[in-house]
């Protein structure tokens, strides 16, 4: 069974927070070397920010979080049900993941889902950095 401490959930909130940041840094890197190679696209669109690299890293963390095959998320929550549900998700939601991710995003059902937690946590952040 897998040792879930206050320790060991710190640190994993702290590489996330790191990740993100860096993510950040390094989205916002392509829009200043545009900027200097003449391309404005990018700083007219607001985007030599780490504002707005946070925003879109928000988005992909929380899409990635959604818990079916192919994201990280259901390894997740395979990682966090106990062993024996864990084997019957396993097995049963596999094969299907893929297109139920493909489904829900088709319908609009995936952004609707995330759009509470995408604004909550941008705004977060967002209030943070200024």
């Amino acid at each position: 069974m897998l040792n879930l401490t206050p320790e060991t959930l710190a640190l994993g909130l702290t590489h996330y927070v790191v990740l993100l940041f860096s993510l950040s840094v390094h989205e916002s890197a392509h829009g200043w070397m545009a900027l200097q190679m003449g391309d404005d696209t990018a700083a007219l669109q607001g985007r030599v920010t780490l504002v707005t690299g946070v925003q879109m890293n928000v988005v992909l963390a929380l899409v990635n979080l959604v818990p079916l095959p192919p994201l990280d998320g259901s390894w997740v929550a395979s990682w966090g049900l106990p062993r024996e549900i864990a084997n019957h998700y396993d097995r049963v939601v596999e094969p299907y993941g893929q297109w139920i991710l493909l489904g829900l995003f088709a319908t609009g059902v995936l952004g609707w889902m995330l759009s509470p937690f995408v604004g909550a946590l941008s705004g977060l952040l967002y209030r943070l950095a200024l």
